[in-house]
This record gives C-alpha cells, sequence and structure tokens, in this order.
C-alpha cells in the first residue's frame, strides 16, 4: 500500500493537495478503497440498486414494500452510490419518485462528493423531481459559512 493511501492528503497532478471536508483523505480516490464484501443483510439493498439501475419499477415497489431494504439509502462500496444516485443518473425518473417517497435521502453524497441532482441531465423528469426536493448550492454553501 502507497502512503499516499494512508494519508489525510493526496497530492494532485498539479501539486496542489486534494482534501475531503471531512479527513478522510482524497474525496476521488474510491480506487484506493479495499473491497468490501456485502452481507447478507445489505443484498436487498443492492438488489435494490441494481434494480434501480435497470429500470424495474416493479422490483423496486416489491423491495420497498415488502420490507427488505434495510435502508432505502445504502450506498454501493464501489463509488458510494445509493439507489437514487443510479435511478436518476439512468433517468428513471418513476423509481426516482418511488425512492424518494421510500425516504431516500436527496442530499446524500457519493465518494465522489455529487449528489443525485448532480448526476441527472437537466430538463429531464427526474431533474424536475429532484430539483423541488434538493437543497440549492448556494444555500449549503451559507450554512458552511455561518458555521465559522
Amino acid at each position: 500500500m502507497s502512503s499516499s493511501e494512508n494519508s489525510d492528503s493526496d497530492e494532485s497532478s498539479d501539486g496542489c493537495a486534494l482534501q475531503s471536508p471531512f479527513g478522510m483523505g482524497n474525496p476521488f480516490a474510491s480506487a484506493s478503497k479495499s473491497r468490501r464484501v456485502i452481507t447478507e443483510e445489505e443484498k436487498p439493498s443492492q438488489e435494490l440498486y441494481d434494480s434501480a439501475r435497470q429500470g424495474n419499477l416493479e422490483r423496486c415497489k416489491s423491495l420497498l414494500s415488502e420490507g427488505l431494504v434495510k435502508d432505502v439509502n445504502w450506498r454501493r462500496p464501489k463509488d458510494g452510490n445509493a439507489a437514487l444516485h443510479t435511478a436518476a443518473e439512468e433517468g428513471h425518473a418513476k423509481i426516482v419518485q418511488t425512492l424518494v417517497a421510500a425516504r431516500a435521502n436527496v442530499e446524500l453524497i457519493n465518494d465522489f462528493g455529487l449528489k443525485p441532482i448532480a448526476l441527472v441531465p437537466q430538463g429531464t423528469e427526474a431533474y424536475r423531481i429532484l430539483d423541488k426536493l434538493s437543497q440549492p448550492l448556494c444555500e449549503v454553501r451559507r450554512c458552511a459559512v455561518r458555521q465559522f
């Protein structure tokens, strides 16, 4: 393992240090993460993620209504994306709506610092749904500034 994988900051190609605001090292270095084994309890959440990616609305509804998914905001270890991220990215508006109704967090950030709305092309139905519910970036920045 290289020393950059163990440090709290990594250097980019221009010599600037990349630092996570949460002290977790380079937030864009997900490739350096060790592979985590998905537990039996997480498998329905992974299936929800896969169904959302594939656009399988009926399977998503079934997993949620049967109570099989313990965490609708479960994040895939590879990239930190939740089912809402992938449904949004794939443009599956009805699944986005279903996940939001099941209390999926529209503010959840993946390993690349992106919320689901950042993965959707503007003007799409999925974007309109998330845009109504997501906190504007300028508001996030104002809140952060007020804390100091």
